[in-house]
């Protein structure tokens, strides 16, 4: 009798999944600085770095949250106005696009008062109706 050998194959799904939850951080942040290290700041002013540390796991600090394991070559970078991340796992490299690098609007304060409606505007009589 003989025995079959099987292939395994790896689907890396925590990937899409780390670069989804990477680019939900982005949403609201303005990107400071770019290279094997990411540099953001968030809409509260809390400021993050997304990196590799050195057993192989993409982490996010303060906090220490863990985006992917077992990963290679991390490298994040801009092309046009947009910020993509590359990463490689064994053989295999991915980038995703996760982010602009536009300017983020401020949001209007919440203790400015809003200005107060305008009075109705008579409309004029339209002279072809007489």
């Amino acid at each position: 009798m003989k025995a079959a050998s099987v292939k395994e194959l790896k689907y890396n799904e925590d990937i899409p999944t780390g670069a989804k939850s990477l680019a939900d951080y982005l949403m609201s942040a303005t990107v400071k600085s770019v290279d094997e290290t990411l540099t953001y700041e968030d809409y509260h002013d809390g400021t993050f770095q997304v990196f590799l540390d050195n057993k192989r796991r993409l982490v996010k600090k303060p906090g220490y949250e863990i985006l992917m394991t077992d990963i290679d070559h991390v490298r994040f970078f801009t092309k046009g106005d947009f910020l993509y991340m590359n990463v490689a796992r064994e053989s295999q490299e991915y980038t995703y696009l996760i982010g602009d690098c536009y300017t983020k609007l401020e949001e209007s304060k919440p203790d400015e008062k809003e200005s107060e409606p305008d009075e109705e505007k008579k409309v004029p009589e339209n002279p072809a109706k007489s």
